[in-house]
Formats: structure tokens, C-alpha cells, sequence
């Protein structure tokens, strides 16, 4: 699922129709649904999908060692870096 344009995130709530979720895709519904049975399941895919980018971004987060600063804010800087380009699609 990954390479898609924005999704519907940006246009719909929790409560948008498949046919929004298409339309904001830029897609028309054939192709969807030659991937996806229905809304249900193109959600749980765009929620794993979603997961597995946050958990792969986070493995390349570096993490200070124990005789680092105690600041928190380079940590809090680079975790906000790595989820970023999850969170904003």
C-alpha cells in the first residue's frame, strides 16, 4: 500500500464513505476493489500498513547512550522527524 498519493485522512473522518476514500485517492472504484473486498478491509490494510512504516521508522531512530545528556529534546526531535513522513500521508 505504500507509494499511494495522500489518503482520505486529509478529507474524511473515521466515518467516510468508501467512495470518499477512492475519490480522495484519485483512483476510480474498479481498482480498488480489485485490491479490496470492501471499506473494512481497505482500512486494516491502511492501518498495517501505517503500523508497519511507524515501526520501521523507528528502528532508525538513534537512541543516546547512557553516558548522553539528559536533554530531551534532540530525542523528542528525532523521534518527530521519523514519524513525520508517516503521519503526514
Amino acid at each position: 500500500m505504500t507509494g499511494h498519493p495522500k489518503t482520505a485522512s486529509t478529507r474524511c473522518s473515521t466515518d467516510c464513505s468508501f467512495s470518499d476514500i477512492v475519490e480522495a485517492a484519485g483512483v476510480v472504484r474498479r481498482t480498488v476493489y480489485d485490491h479490496f473486498v470492501g471499506r473494512s478491509v481497505l482500512v486494516d490494510g491502511l492501518v498495517a500498513d501505517a503500523a508497519e512504516a511507524r515501526r520501521h521508522n523507528l528502528t532508525a531512530v538513534t537512541v543516546p547512550g547512557p553516558d548522553a545528556p539528559p536533554d530531551a529534546t534532540p530525542a523528542m526531535a528525532r523521534f518527530t522527524l521519523a514519524m513525520w513522513p508517516v503521519d503526514d500521508r
